[in-house]
């Protein structure tokens, strides 16, 4: 096994799909019953597509998700925002972020309604507020949300409102904003395939 940086080697993913765990806190257990490190990265190098080689490395880090608004969850990895300068806890609203800007941008929650297709987005925002999941924060993501009109080379950026991003065409603009993610597909029912760069 490679090792990319200061990240944990041994990480647990419960279910084994970072886009389907959701760990539960107890606050009567050691660490809140966190099962890892919060805050920590781990890195993969997930095969994304069948038939497909991944060279590159892809990153995540285990948060705890808490929002006062609790909005509902998308059917797709949607932007989160850091709400702590620890760096161990994020909202997916934007008002709820630590400087309430685009610089609060923490990356992609990865739980959402196409895999955990038991839920609908209200259940999952109650199955996970509270809770400990994980969030990408670097590497190639297929199929997380995009604003309307998203192009190949976009640059998406955070956003006012809920589990949202904007989009800056070609980044076409100079912006002092922190990047989310370079689109690398064209947006399509919400969703196009990105290059995740939060953390590079």
């Amino acid at each position: 096994m490679s090792q990319y940086g200061s990240s944990i080697q041994t990480a647990q993913i419960t279910t084994g799909n970072v886009r389907t765990t959701i760990d539960p806190r107890d606050t009567t257990f050691p660490n809140n019953k966190a099962v890892n490190p919060l805050g920590e990265k781990y890195y993969d190098n997930p095969v994304l597509v069948v038939g497909e080689l991944s060279g590159s490395p892809v990153a995540y880090r285990y948060v705890r998700y808490n929002s006062t608004t609790n909005a509902a969850w998308l059917a797709e990895p949607a932007p989160v925002y850091w709400v702590d300068a620890a760096h161990t806890t994020v909202t997916g609203t934007f008002s709820e972020g630590l400087t309430a800007t685009s610089a609060d941008i923490a990356g992609y929650a990865m739980p959402n309604t196409t895999d955990l297709s038991q839920f609908t987005g209200a259940q999952l925002a109650t199955a996970v507020n509270g809770n400990f999941i994980w969030i990408q924060v670097f590497g190639r993501i297929l199929g997380a949300f995009a604003p309307g009109s998203t192009a190949v080379g976009d640059l998406l950026i955070g956003a006012t409102g809920n589990f949202t991003s904007a989009r800056i065409a070609n980044h076409a603009t100079q912006t002092a904003d922190t990047p989310l993610a370079w689109a690398t597909t064209a947006v399509s029912s919400s969703k196009s395939n990105q290059w995740v760069v939060v953390e590079y």
